[in-house]
């Protein structure tokens, strides 16, 4: 999909604030084409890089008052109306027990997997939710984010290796009693191999993305959401 279209999407259908589970198929489906979403990071202009690298330092120390100088106040941060440094540190539970705060590690994951930008003066983290194909619904489908991931046929380090995966698309599939965060996710590939792979490895394309913009004042968080 282009990097601006829906950068800020209609509506939320999903509400999670400590990530986006998809909507997995509840039984294997027919075959899907093949289709890889390769990684990449292209930040195009000298001071993105800097502002990208002291954001990352913000992280590092978890520095909520540098922190807050690059929200932007017209920002959006959830499909509620949160808008703004006052909501963001409300929604993020930072007024409290800043360092104890989820969204340390969210926004490091995010930059850790690499953004996309175009022109100077705009970009977003990460690469996953610019590069997604339109033909495959992001309710149901979702990527693998590592190189050589195993596919197992039981949900332990001990299940024997299917194949292995780089980047492709597949369909999770409903477990019964899953927890809220799984450590082994269950999953169809496109050609029909069904088993278990770590959840660690498996991301929606709307799952939380953060975006940036320059202006007169210089970069600013312009969104920091999840959903659709």
């Amino acid at each position: 999909m282009p990097l601006f279209q829906n950068a800020i999407p209609r509506s939320i259908l999903l509400t999670s604030l400590l990530g986006i589970l998809l909507t997995p198929a509840t039984a294997a489906g027919p075959d899907f084409a093949e289709y890889v979403v390769k990684p990449r990071n292209i930040i195009y202009g000298e001071d993105a890089r800097q502002f990208v690298k002291r954001f990352r330092q913000i992280i590092k120390n978890k520095d909520l008052p540098a922190l807050k100088k690059v929200i932007d106040e017209e920002g959006k941060f959830s499909f509620g109306g949160h808008t703004g440094v006052d909501d963001f540190v409300e929604m993020w539970e930072l007024q409290y027990k800043p360092n104890n705060s989820k969204v340390w590690h969210v926004l490091q994951t995010l930059l850790d997997m690499g953004g996309v930008s175009e022109g100077g003066n705009f970009m977003m983290f990460p690469y996953l939710y610019a590069d997604w194909p339109d033909q495959y619904d992001a309710f149901q489908y979702a990527a693998i984010t590592g190189a050589r991931v195993n596919l197992r046929a039981k949900p332990s380090l001990n299940g024997g290796v299917i194949r292995q995966m780089s980047y492709e698309i597949v369909q999770p599939i409903q477990q019964a009693n899953r927890t809220r965060q799984p450590v082994w996710q269950k999953i169809q590939t496109h050609d029909q191999k069904i088993g278990y792979v770590s959840a660690k490895y498996v991301r929606s394309s709307i799952d939380y993305r953060v975006g940036f913009t320059k202006d007169s004042e210089g970069w600013k968080m312009t969104f920091f959401v999840a959903g659709d």
